[in-house]
């Protein structure tokens, strides 16, 4: 236990370091290797394959571009600058990166909105998770089904550890739909062609992966064996025959700008024998109303 004083307020504050160290105290480069060797905090609840959300096995449309970036769609060229997580959050960092970049292309006259990922890692009930880890159910909370919804960052700035809720900050849905895409009885999650129809019809996409590091803008084709263990987004595609799959993901990750390239990669279709390049859409979600 220790004090911190949040907003003028002295509360308590509980770390849950049991799982994920204080990943803050480490250099760049260590907590990468760290969340490497030890996945991002994805947790995935009992029995979620079999919950009340909906799933969308979209048919992709036949005449699908060799190319899109999210990005670009917006007036300003771009979209939040990659944040950095500092505990077992990832599932935060890529719920609400769905969440703002939506607002962001939904609203493009207004200043790209910031969204609290520290209400998800309280303790404030049902959110999803904590800094030990979480999931994509974490949209619930957030679009006000199993909480209040999310108060805006400038008003509860992240600090990477688990706090006691704040129930003084003003909280809103920030959304009011979601679902995950591709066949609910699937092994290997939504094809390429239907992540790519949900990113033109959706926007961005939450996405599982095995973690991995790389750096610089080459495309990522090492392909990590291994399951699932962290969550990231994923906010484009290029088709290249080049590499396997025939083309390669724009990856979003959570780990700040010194991985990858500026804390984005580029992520090869499939890799050798044909399995998607280090499990990357294992389980894919998305934002399907805003408003």
């Amino acid at each position: 236990m220790k004090t911190l004083l949040l907003l003028g307020l002295s509360i308590s504050t509980v770390l849950l370091a049991e799982a994920f160290p204080d990943v803050s105290k480490m250099s760049d480069r260590q907590a990468i290797k760290y969340f490497v060797q030890n996945g991002g905090g994805l947790s995935r609840p009992r029995n979620w394959l079999y919950d009340e959300t909906e799933w969308i096995d979209l048919k992709p449309r036949r005449d699908l571009p060799a190319s899109f970036d999210l990005r670009t769609k917006h007036p300003t060229g771009h979209l939040h600058p990659v944040k950095k997580q500092r505990c077992g959050d990832c599932w935060a960092h890529s719920v609400v990166t769905v969440l703002e970049n939506q607002w962001a292309l939904a609203h493009p006259e207004d200043p790209i909105p910031s969204f609290a990922q520290q209400e998800l890692i309280s303790i404030c009930g049902n959110t999803g998770g904590s800094c030990n880890g979480g999931f994509f159910t974490a949209f619930n909370y957030a679009l006000g089904r199993s909480g209040p919804g999310l108060p805006m960052d400038r008003d509860l700035p992240y600090h990477g550890y688990t706090t006691y809720c704040d129930k003084t900050v003003k909280k809103e849905p920030r959304g009011y739909a979601w679902a995950y895409v591709g066949s609910r009885t699937s092994t290997s999650g939504a094809t390429i062609d239907q992540m790519k129809e949900a990113l033109l019809q959706y926007g961005t996409l939450s996405v599982t992966v095995h973690a991995f590091n790389t750096s610089g803008p080459n495309v990522y084709t090492s392909c990590a064996a291994g399951w699932t263990n962290h969550m990231v987004n994923i906010e484009g595609w290029v088709d290249d025959p080049r590499y396997n799959g025939g083309g390669y993901w724009i990856m979003r990750n959570s780990w700040g700008l010194t991985f990858g390239d500026q804390g984005y990669a580029k992520v090869a279709y499939k890799d050798a024998i044909g399995n998607k390049c280090s499990s990357l859409g294992l389980e894919t979600a998305v934002l399907t109303r805003l408003e």
